[in-house]
């Protein structure tokens, strides 16, 4: 490449990437001081004196400079060089600017990025994507911005010129060669179909002290199996309910829902509730085994993001988006801990999101969940403000709708709602939730722990009745497209208030969450909305 050529992608944007603002600002106002360049196309090696320092150029690559001012990295001094260098273009038609094409920097063989980032950095790059590395790409006229996300959470930008070498990548590590860039020509050569790290590289296999706790959890299986549940035991559950938490702890949260869903069954079973199901049971036992089978191979058929699962609380940047705050719901239970969840509607997904805190028994005692809603803040508003209204947001997300209340980059109010603008949302219609749901129970890799929220808009309800054999009430309500649905409450949180306004002839909105069974989907409540709650919850909270 010519030094012109190379100059030219030295844009602002891509000099600010490689140092920073300020140290952009200070470069500027000493380039302004110096003599301009002489002659007009110069040879490399390069060197000009900045500030009583000999600045050396040796090639078309910011690798490929030294400064004798001794700074470790880039310097001011190295910067206002490329200024000048830059001024010798101004006179120059430039040509049209070339726009960003990923192919040219998608890479066809491993080779390439050992050649370039390292094979140490070329392995822990394939690594990261077998761990489920979150790379995003934002191509714009000349270049692309390439966000990482790790699992760690630790985020790095990088930029991408429309035209370069390997060394013209730069990333916010500031790094000379790092796992970062290797990671980001990765996958990006695996989204446009020209490599794939599985043909290179075996998938992870489990370290020493997981691989040992699957196969206890394989045994511990096994033995139901042969046992049977006649002769149940509540310290063979409490055992299975110990391995799901040595599961999660040891970062295999996927089979450890799988497990979960085994012990809530044979919870049910335990205690001769009408709902349980032998059928169920079986059906959760052989997908745990095997996915359990499947973890415990010498070489993984999945990758061990895929097998092992994410944790639900890993918070993942998330551009703006409108949502709808709903409403909260305050709980305590019985061994003293207490908390908050607040729900939000996004109507373009026809997704639900929560944000919510809690505290356990002897944390905190001077903490209550209602001043806690009342004082949790999102973004520059206190949470209670988004109450039954739209506004945008932009942050942090998690696998299972979670937001990070502190981890908001903008938030901006919008209008509030009514009963007549929920029940005219498209998605609302229980063929469309029923089709979604359908839809996310049949992927192979639904999250087991996903809250499967859903509402349903009635007119016609029928009088809940206590079936003290599940101990939960239920009824019966009408759909405006006529689907009868079963709704229920446990009975812990059955209330006078909530038959009141069951009981009352006005449209309402029921929300709740979808419990999937072996008959049509049951709506179990969690809360009535009608004008009235929104109206005295406006007045509540006096942000209207």
């Amino acid at each position: 490449m010519s030094l012109s050529d190379w100059t030219r992608q030295l844009t602002d944007e891509y000099l600010i990437n490689w140092t920073s603002k300020g140290l952009f600002r200070r470069a500027g106002k000493i380039a302004d001081k110096h003599p301009g360049i002489s002659p007009a196309d110069p040879s490399l090696p390069l060197t000009l004196s900045i500030d009583n320092f000999d600045v050396t150029l040796a090639d078309t690559d910011l690798a490929q400079f030294s400064c004798q001012c001794g700074t470790l990295g880039s310097c001011v001094h190295q910067l206002a060089f490329l200024l000048k260098l830059r001024e010798l273009n101004e006179n120059e038609t430039a040509p049209p600017a070339e726009p960003f094409q990923p192919e040219r920097w998608c890479i066809t063989s491993r080779e390439a990025l050992d050649q370039t980032y390292g094979r140490g950095n070329a392995t822990q790059a394939i690594k990261l994507y077998q761990k489920g590395a979150l790379v995003t790409f934002e191509p714009q006229t000349d270049h692309c911005v390439v966000n990482v996300t790790l699992q760690s959470q630790k985020s790095y930008l990088l930029h991408l010129p429309a035209t370069g070498e390997w060394s013209a990548v730069l990333c916010s590590c500031k790094e000379t060669a790092c796992v970062h860039r290797a990671l980001a020509i990765l996958m990006l050569s695996i989204t446009h179909n020209t490599f794939s790290a599985e043909s290179e590289a075996a998938f992870d296999t489990l370290n020493p002290e997981q691989a040992e706790l699957v196969s206890s959890v394989l045994n511990w299986l096994q033995t139901l199996t042969q046992t049977g549940t006649a002769e149940l035991l509540q310290t063979q559950v409490d055992q299975g309910a110990g391995y799901c938490t040595e599961l999660n702890q040891a970062d295999l949260p996927r089979p450890a829902a799988l497990l979960s869903g085994v012990i809530e069954s044979l919870r049910q079973i335990l205690k001769k509730y009408h709902q349980a199901s032998h059928t169920r049971l079986l059906d959760q036992v052989a997908e745990t085994l095997l996915h359990l089978h499947a973890l415990s191979q010498p070489v993984l058929p999945q990758p061990l993001s895929v097998l092992a699962g994410q944790h639900r609380r890993l918070y993942r940047p998330q551009p703006k988006m409108t949502l709808i705050g709903l409403h909260v719901v305050f709980w305590d239970d019985q061994q003293g801990g207490r908390g908050f969840r607040y729900y939000c509607y996004d109507p373009q997904l026809a997704d639900f999101y929560t944000v919510s805190s809690s505290r356990r028994h002897g944390i905190d005692p001077s903490w209550s969940p209602h001043q806690g809603f009342h004082d949790s803040p999102l973004g520059t508003y206190p949470l209670s403000a988004v109450t039954f209204r739209t506004f945008e947001f932009a942050g942090a997300t998690s696998e299972d709708g979670s937001i990070n209340a502190s981890q908001t980059r903008s938030l901006k109010l919008g209008q509030p709602v009514s009963i007549q603008m929920l029940s005219e949302l498209p998605a609302i219609s229980i063929q469309a939730q029923w089709q979604r749901l359908a839809a996310r129970l049949a992927a192979p890799t639904a999250p087991a722990h996903r809250d499967y929220l859903g509402w349903v808009v009635s007119e016609c309800r029928q009088p809940f009745v206590f079936y003290p054999s599940i101990d939960r009430w239920r009824g019966e309500c009408q759909s405006p497209c006529g689907s009868r649905i079963t709704v229920e409450i446990p009975a812990p949180e059955w209330t006078p208030d909530i038959q009141k306004r069951w009981d009352s002839a006005d449209e309402m909105v029921l929300f709740g969450r979808w419990q999937i069974g072996s008959d049509a989907p049951r709506l179990q409540l969690i809360s009535l909305l009608n004008d009235t709650l929104i109206q005295e919850t406006r007045k509540e909270y006096l942000h209207d």
